[in-house]
């Protein structure tokens, strides 16, 4: 009962926040979130305008800044989503690359290249 309560309570302050607030301080607190779960998986997110590169050493996952509803649960499992497909090798880097649609190579399917939107 206490954690229905909570949970409307919470709900209903996001609500008169986004109200009040600026967009432009709902936006820094959003990236200031990002980053605080980025670095608690030992993750950097980079934002070019374009696309969000997640990078874990050699490794990236770039996805669009349309697509952004997904970036907590990549940060979440990067290693899920790097894995789910062949990488493409950029220099020293490898680079998954979900920004656009394209065909790739899924893991676990060696007859062809699927078409990921």
């Amino acid at each position: 009962m206490k954690r229905i309560v909570h949970n409307t309570i919470l709900r209903n302050t996001k609500k008169i926040v986004r109200k009040i607030a600026p967009s432009r301080i709902i936006t820094y607190l959003s990236i200031k979130k990002i980053r605080s779960e980025s670095e608690k998986h030992g993750l950097i997110v980079e934002n070019d305008g374009v696309q969000y590169h997640i990078k874990k050493e050699n490794d990236e996952i770039r996805i669009s800044t349309k697509r952004t509803i997904y970036l907590n649960d990549i940060i979440e499992n990067f290693d899920f989503y790097f894995s789910g497909v062949k990488p493409i090798k950029f220099g020293n880097t490898n680079t998954v690359d979900f920004s656009t649609p394209r065909w790739h190579w899924v893991t676990d399917c060696k007859e062809r290249p699927l078409y990921i939107l």
